[in-house]
């Protein structure tokens, strides 16, 4: 397996798309005075920090230790207490929030792969792709919420299917985003009325607060299915 991984917290973790983040999960198994050479920051005496050397101070410990220590201190990364407590209520549903991306992914997938209109369907999770037996083996218990696929016919075919789809297409995995933070290519002036009312574009009145519509990523989550093979027909 990987000794080090990296998750972006601002995507499946926080779920609300409310604080931006992220985290290193270090394993401490990989031996970095195998590699010296190649990891001198690790493995020589740091003289901003005392002259410590990491790897004898700190053992499996070093790379973490590290990261922690310059990080923080020369780039200041890390996180304020409020986008701590935003993405641990986000973390809360994470076993809920991704179930459900899964199956809702596949039930697309299927539906996508029995088209007449589409070529070919990239997901993991559909037995004739190529990736599934890994997938069976790694993530018996669901893969992801993103797919992708081909269709029949010319460029213009396509680029007919993502005007008139458009609300989808700027949508993807479900992802609460406030209207806000969504692209340019989601304005009124290039997108469908419909996505324009689903992303939950309001004014707020001089006297009264209006609270705002879902957002398209948000609404997605519960009529992604239903719109995506009811109107992809």
């Amino acid at each position: 397996g990987a000794d080090i991984v990296t998750h972006s917290t601002t995507k499946y973790m926080d779920g609300h798309a409310m604080a931006v983040g992220g985290a290193i999960v270090d394993s401490g198994n990989f031996d970095w005075t195998a590699h010296a050479d190649r990891f001198p920051g690790l493995t020589t005496p740091d003289e901003s920090y005392h002259g410590i050397t990491y790897t004898e101070k700190f053992g499996k410990m070093a790379y973490i230790t590290k990261a922690t220590a310059q990080l923080m201190r020369d780039l200041g990364s890390i996180q304020s207490p409020q986008n701590a407590f935003l993405l641990n209520v986000g973390l809360e549903t994470l076993h809920l929030r991704v179930a459900r991306h899964c199956q809702n992914a596949l039930a697309v997938a299927n539906f996508l792969n029995s088209h007449p209109k589409v070529a070919w369907v990239r997901y993991c999770g559909l037995p004739g792709d190529k990736y599934h037996a890994m997938a069976q083996k790694y993530l018996p218990d669901g893969s992801c919420g993103v797919l992708s696929f081909g269709g029949k016919g010319a460029r213009a075919d396509a680029a007919r299917y993502a005007r008139r789809r458009c609300a989808y297409l700027c949508a993807p995995s479900g992802k609460p985003y406030p209207s806000s933070t969504f692209r340019r290519a989601t304005r009124r002036s290039r997108c469908c009325p419909r996505l324009d009312s689903s992303v939950g574009r309001y004014r707020r009145p001089r006297r009264h607060y209006r609270r705002p519509q879902p957002s398209a990523r948000q609404t997605l989550v519960f009529i992604y299915i239903k719109n995506c093979t009811a109107d992809g027909r």
